[in-house]
C-alpha cells in the first residue's frame, strides 16, 4: 500500500503534466508545472501525544489561470514515528516505542501570487487515508515563495475525522518543472 501511494504521488502528476507540456508549441507559454519535494512536519493535538517529528514527500500540478493564481492538485505522503514511552507491566518496566501513524493524501485547491516575485497563499482540501484504514477529510492552508526552480512553504493541514483532528505544521521544500 505504501509503494502504491508512493507511485502516486510521484508518477501520475508528473505524466499528466508533462503530457500537457509536450502538446503546447515552444512559442506558446505552458499552462502546467508540475513539483515535488520533501516535507518536515511538527505533530500538533492528537498526533503531538504519542508522535515525534514527522517526514513526507508530495507531487503537485499546478494550472496556471493567470500570473496571479492556479488550481492544483496534488498527493503527498507523511509518517510520523510513535514516541518512546516506559511501560510498567506486572512488575516490569521496559521501553517501548507507541506505533507510527502513515497517511496518503489527494488535495486540490487554489493557489494566489501575492508579488511579482513570487510568494504565494494556498489552500487546499481532500481526502486522506491512514494506515489504519480510516478516511478523513483534510484541509490545508500554506505560505510560500517560488525562488528560480525551488519551491519553500509553510503550512498548517487537519485531517478530521471521528476520533478528532490529526494535525500538524509543516515545511516544504520542493523543486518546480518547469
Amino acid at each position: 500500500m505504501k509503494k502504491f501511494l508512493l507511485l502516486i504521488v510521484l508518477v501520475v502528476p508528473f505524466l499528466f503534466t508533462s503530457a500537457q507540456n509536450a502538446t503546447k508549441s515552444t512559442a506558446m507559454e505552458k499552462d502546467f508545472a508540475f513539483s515535488y519535494g520533501l516535507e518536515l512536519a511538527y505533530p500538533l493535538e492528537i498526533l503531538n501525544k504519542g508522535h515525534v517529528i514527522g517526514v513526507g514527500a508530495y507531487g503537485q500540478s499546478d494550472y496556471i489561470l493567470s500570473e496571479a493564481a492556479s488550481l492544483t492538485s496534488g498527493a503527498g505522503i507523511i509518517f510520523f514515528p510513535g514516541k518512546q514511552i516506559t511501560v510498567t507491566d506486572s512488575g516490569q518496566t521496559y521501553k517501548t516505542r507507541q506505533k507510527g501513524y502513515f497517511a496518503g493524501t489527494i488535495l486540490g485547491g487554489l493557489k494566489f501570487y501575492l508579488t511579482d516575485n513570487k510568494i504565494y497563499g494556498h489552500s487546499q482540501v481532500g481526502i486522506s487515508i491512514d494506515n489504519n484504514g480510516i478516511l478523513a477529510a483534510v484541509f490545508t492552508v500554506r505560505v510560500g515563495v517560488e525562488k528560480k526552480k525551488i519551491d519553500w512553504s509553510f503550512g498548517f493541514q487537519s485531517a478530521s475525522r471521528s476520533g478528532g483532528n490529526f494535525s500538524f505544521l509543516g515545511i516544504k521544500a520542493g523543486y518546480r518543472i518547469p
